[in-house]
Parts: structure tokens; sequence; C-alpha cells
């Protein structure tokens, strides 16, 4: 007979035992305000960051999220440390960006040294990148999708990276989504090599939110929170 169901809360997330890839929930409602949380990594960063910090915020989850924000040159990107390295990996979250330029809240799978697969949005489109550390020219799209940003609105966003497969949705996080996907690509270029899940943004003029972040690593989805 298995083992019962436990759920283990640690700072900001939870972790679920007897599980091969357990979710992850953030949420940040535990961690300190005004501080970067511990177990998040600086990685590929041209100019510093302003800060990446946890801010109060009523009316998110915990009434907490997290904040980053740029100078106008910055690249900056964070990689979860407590996540195992993967090549499959499903997340959901809860984002806004008052930025008016720049590449939003930009999301990666399979993090390497200098390279990754990273979902982002612009002004007016939501599309997935093979991603490079230090040139944005040498960046490739490999999907888009249509989506005007509204910085005054909270976004849901749900996307899976299986294979050569990604899978990826945004809609307004007041509303119902609509089935299927928005951008639906296989594509060989796609490289599979295990590496890190992470965030970050490019040159904005405002800040970044992230009410939340649930990741599933291998075969696991990501959950959904109530």
């Amino acid at each position: 007979m298995s083992e019962p169901f436990e759920t283990i809360a640690i700072t900001t997330h939870k972790v679920v035992k007897d599980q091969p890839s357990p979710p992850l929930i953030y949420t940040f409602e535990g961690d300190t305000v005004d501080e970067q949380p511990a177990y998040l990594t600086d990685r590929w960063m041209v100019a510093d960051k302003d800060y990446l910090e946890v801010k109060s915020i009523a009316g998110l989850t915990g009434d907490r999220g997290l904040e980053l924000s740029l100078s106008s040159t910055a690249r900056y990107f964070a990689s979860f440390d407590d996540i195992d390295e993967s090549e499959d990996v499903s997340i959901r979250a809860r984002v806004r960006s008052t930025s008016t330029d720049g590449i939003r809240w930009m999301f990666v799978f399979r993090g390497q040294a200098d390279s990754g697969i990273n979902l982002q949005h612009t002004d007016v489109s939501f599309r997935l990148r093979n991603l490079t550390a230090v040139d944005p020219v040498a960046e490739s799209t490999v999907a888009s999708h249509s989506h005007t940003l509204d910085t005054s609105v909270y976004y849901s966003i749900r996307a899976r990276l299986i294979g050569t497969t990604f899978q990826a949705k945004i809609w307004d996080a007041d509303t119902e989504p609509e089935p299927g996907w928005q951008i639906d690509e296989s594509d060989l270029s796609i490289p599979t090599a295990a590496g890190w899940v992470g965030f970050g943004a490019r040159s904005g003029s405002g800040v970044e939110i992230l009410d939340y972040i649930t990741i599933g690593l291998g075969e696991d989805d990501a959950p959904e929170l109530p």
C-alpha cells in the first residue's frame, strides 16, 4: 500500500513527498519583505537589477508578491536553486508588468550557462524563443501568439515543455481561460538537455510582479492553486 499523501510547508513553498518529481508552489508568503529570497540564484546579468524583492501587496496570494525592477539596459534572470535540473517542466503563474517597454516576465526552461528555452511577453506578443544569455540578436523565435499587454491587468500563464513540444497560454487572471493552447509547437530545434528553471526580464521601465508560480517536473503537471 502506498504511503499517505503528505504535504510539508517549507517557508514559501510546499513540497509533496514521495513523488519522483515533486511539484513546487511558491507564493512568497513566508519570505522576508524587502529582501531577495535566499533560494533564488542570479543568472545571466547584463547590468545588474535595481532589485528583486518580496513586497507586501494586498490582494495577492498571501498578500505578498515578488517584484523585479530593472534599469533600461539590464537583462536579468534568477533560477530556483532548490529544484533539480529537469528536461520536462510545466509551470502555472500569475503575473503583472507595469513596464511600458522592454521584454516582460520571461520564464526559462532548460537553462544552461549561456542558453535556454524562454517564454516571454512583448507589447503585442506572447512568444517562445531559443535564448542566448548576452546577445538578444542571436535569439530565434520558435513560435508566437498575438497578445496585447495591459499594464493594469494580472495575467495567468500556463506552459509546459515535454521533449521538443512546447505548449502555452495566457489569459486575464480574473476570467476563465479558453480551451486549448495558444502556442502548441513541436520543433526539433528546441534543445533537450536538462537545465534550471527560472524567470527574468529585460530593459524595463517599471516593475515585474510575480504573484505566484507553481512548477511540475518530469511527468508531473504544475499544480493549480485553489
